[in-house]
């Protein structure tokens, strides 16, 4: 959770796009289930046959011992990637921008940028998936010290740079009429 001022609003909150999630679940099945089809082909061999007789029972324990071992370790880089999915946000209140990104699982990155700073709001969708999925990366330029705020991955990357836009040119009405008051 973002500390918010006491005039501030929360906006927005955006994170990645549903199919970013979707690849890291469907990857972890597919790493797991190839070992065990390759396994049922190599069993109608009689090569792997004349193996699992010539080492008895033990291959066959060492083999399952190491698809385990495999499953189990696939199981908690899926937990990884969807707890860093899940914690990857994007906040957009009324007076900034919030980038919250999740490196690993106690490792967390997090970037403020004013509203004020904003000189360009840019959408980059690379590919048909993207495209035709709605999703993509926005750039924030700023002529600040980190010139480039990435949000990649993003859905609905239209609507979230008009939210962008709309409340920076708020926040610069607001600074105006702050310096002559």
């Amino acid at each position: 959770m973002i500390n918010l001022e006491n005039d501030e609003v929360l906006v927005l909150e955006g994170r990645k796009h549903w199919f970013v999630a979707f690849t890291h679940i469907f990857g972890f099945f597919v790493a797991a289930i190839i070992p065990a089809i390759a396994v049922m082909i190599l069993e109608r061999s009689d090569f792997f046959a004349n193996i699992i007789r010539s080492g008895g029972p033990d291959i066959v324990h060492i083999f399952y011992f190491l698809y385990f071992s495999e499953v189990l370790f696939m199981w908690v880089m899926l937990f990884i990637n969807l707890t860093k999915y899940y914690l990857d946000v994007w906040h957009v209140t009324s007076k900034k921008l919030v980038d919250i990104d999740q490196k690993f699982l106690f490792h967390r990155d997090e970037a403020v940028l004013r509203l004020e700073n904003i000189q360009d709001v840019a959408i980059v969708s690379k590919g048909i998936i993207q495209t035709l999925l709605g999703f993509g990366t926005i750039r924030v330029q700023t002529s600040g010290e980190k010139r480039e705020f990435m949000m990649k991955n993003i859905g609905n990357p239209e609507k979230v740079k008009e939210i962008i836009i709309a409340e920076q040119g708020k926040a610069k009405e607001r600074a105006i009429l702050v310096k002559f008051d």
